[in-house]
């Protein structure tokens, strides 16, 4: 089992996308679990907001799962497998959040051959 986690700030919408790392050539990644958290630096601060996971750009087609959720707790995304194939990657796309927060993403996974 392999852990990746980004941190981002979010911008003045805040809105913000964290892209982890790209499947490896003949890899897959079977993602079992991730992990979402907000730190506004404040209580009053929370609104609220969304963040969705994707296999690779943030559209439709490629959604996988999604959460709402109150930032000052970590949410744990839906537990079902979703396996990636090279050449895409795990995009975390957050929306309507605080201004200014830092997101962090952590994705849990394993890898094999493809």
């Amino acid at each position: 089992m392999f852990t990746e986690s980004q941190t981002i700030t979010l911008d003045g919408n805040g809105n913000g996308i964290v892209k982890l790392a790209q499947v490896p050539p003949y890899r897959k990644r079977s993602y079992m679990r991730f992990t979402v958290s907000i730190d506004t630096g404040e209580v009053s601060a929370l609104t609220g907001g969304e963040a969705r996971a994707y296999a690779g750009e943030p559209i439709p087609n490629n959604f996988l799962t999604g959460t709402r959720t109150p930032w000052l707790d970590t949410a744990t995304f839906a537990k079902e497998t979703s396996t990636i194939l090279h050449p895409l990657y795990l995009t975390v796309a957050f929306t309507n959040c605080d201004p200014g927060a830092r997101a962090t993403v952590t994705a849990m996974y394993t890898e094999g051959a493809a």
